[in-house]
């Protein structure tokens, strides 16, 4: 059996892994298992199981300290959700309410069904990069990554593999106290509506060839003889 799904340092070393399989546990092995609040059955995933959220009261939190900075680093998860709401958070990673390496936000209004967001210093560093003309909330999962690499000062941003920008995150100064990084929701508010799966946080940036490994991830059981399946 060659299964990507279960390899914990999937393309390049995972900081965090969070699978999603009936429980919020870290698979890295790096210990930083998730608290699960009101979370809904779980129910199937892209890959064996994945956790429901609510729309209202939903969300995974976990401390990675290494998080609570300005830092190069990456996110990938798949999500599947046919919610129409504005504003619902997928992921964010921050140290108080304005400081975010990543934080993912689905339905914005303005200009697509996506947002990434990065930002130092409060709203004088906010940076944002908003798809336009994707339909995300078709009930069908999508592979969504968000990576940060402050030697080349890029946020970019993919779905489904394919690039859909970059931007250059401000210089502005990272400020504030640490809070945990919430998987389905922002502070406890703006509550993602639908499932989330494969939750996999990098202590590094991801290449393009890094994404493209992420979305064709798979399991493949190869038979006795010599064929996959």
């Amino acid at each position: 059996t060659l299964d990507t799904t279960t390899d914990t340092a999937y393309p390049i070393a995972n900081l965090a892994y969070y699978k999603l399989n009936g429980d919020a546990l870290d698979s890295s092995g790096n210990g930083y298992n998730g608290i699960a609040s009101n979370l809904s059955p779980y129910a199937a995933g892209r890959f064996g199981q994945a956790a429901v959220f609510n729309g209202s009261s939903s969300y995974v939190s976990a401390s990675i300290p290494f998080l609570n900075a300005k830092v190069t680093s990456a996110v990938s998860l798949w999500i599947k959700y046919t919610d129409t709401v504005a504003y619902k958070t997928v992921f964010v990673d921050y140290s108080s309410g304005s400081n975010w390496n990543h934080n993912i936000i689905v339905n914005q209004p303005s200009t697509g069904n996506l947002r990434f967001f990065s930002a130092y210093g409060g709203s004088a560093g906010y940076v944002t990069l908003e798809t336009s003309g994707l339909t995300l909330n078709d009930g069908n999962w999508h592979h969504i990554v968000s990576t940060l690499d402050l030697s080349q000062n890029t946020l970019t941003g993919y779905v489904d593999g394919v690039s859909v920008g970059s931007l250059n995150p401000s210089a502005n100064t990272w400020t504030g106290s640490t809070q945990n990084l919430q998987i389905g929701a922002y502070a406890g508010t703006t509550n993602f509506n639908g499932s989330i799966d494969q939750v996999r946080i990098f202590s590094s940036a991801l290449t393009a060839g890094n994404v493209t490994s992420l979305y064709n991830e798979s399991t493949v059981v190869e038979s006795t003889d010599g064929t996959d399946s």
